[in-house]
């Protein structure tokens, strides 16, 4: 069996712990769709190193949605800005475990969400052409026999055409978990220099409650919310003035 030297393309997330140079590196991952393990080991044999390789990037992807786990990650997106990416090489000399390996780690219940350029084999797997003929001529500068990346779609968010990623903004504003979570996450970011995401941890929680769009959301519950407080003080008045109404008889009696 032909054996490859593997590396991995990291962004987003996942190069987060670049000080960590041992075999297995360490990364945390909240819970999101499907039963996957809150945190899974990516096998590395090396850190997560910055890369020559430019790739549009933005966030597009509402990750963990329903749940209080839910924030906006980052992808790969055509006409997005390019970015630089980090890479690491895989411990694996097997394509096909390296890439099961990373599809684990991302929480992905098949391997349709990793993209690869497999060189040995002239083969190559993208949901975008122009990112795996980068990597290809990036890989064979490396010396690399093949390389894979994290390759999901957007979710949770509609693009316009020429757009600059901001559409994103009004999911930040409707809903505050959301956002924190979402700040949190860029926070960790390797790339979190972006301008857009500067402009997000700037965003103030008042601005958020603050915010009509908010306002209108929350509307129905403030008026549930004051009606039961209306209906239970109805309910204490009546209790006191019949307690009261009855030591008045009895004093009378």
């Amino acid at each position: 069996m032909s054996t490859y030297r593997i590396a991995v393309l990291g962004y987003g997330s996942l190069p987060n712990q670049l000080e960590n140079h041992g075999t297995t590196l360490q990364v945390d991952k909240p819970p999101s769709e499907g039963p996957i393990p809150p945190e899974i080991n990516l096998q590395s044999n090396s850190p997560f190193i910055p890369t020559d390789l430019t790739l549009p990037l933005r966030l597009g992807r509402v990750s963990g949605e329903g749940t209080l786990q839910r924030r906006i990650t980052m992808i790969l997106y055509a006409g997005a800005k390019e970015e630089p990416v980090f890479y690491a090489v895989s411990r694996f000399t097997n394509l096909q475990e390296a890439i099961e390996n990373l599809q684990k780690r991302e929480g992905c219940p098949n391997s349709r969400h990793i993209g690869y350029v497999d060189l040995k084999k002239d083969r190559s797997k993208s949901q975008i052409s122009e990112v795996a003929q980068k990597v290809k001529e990036w890989a064979k500068r490396k010396r690399f026999d093949a390389v894979i990346w994290t390759d999901l779609p957007a979710k949770g968010v509609e693009f316009r055409e020429q757009s600059t990623g901001e559409e994103i903004l009004p999911l930040l504003i409707k809903d505050p978990i959301l956002l924190e979570n979402t700040k949190a996450y860029i926070s960790k970011l390797a790339q979190n220099n972006i301008p857009l995401l500067k402009k997000i941890l700037k965003m103030p929680k008042a601005e958020v409650l603050n915010n009509p769009q908010l306002s209108q959301g929350i509307l129905p519950y403030l008026v549930i919310a004051i009606s039961l407080s209306i209906v239970f003080f109805w309910v204490i008045i009546k209790f006191f003035t019949g307690e009261s109404l009855k030591k008045h008889d009895s004093v009378l009696r």
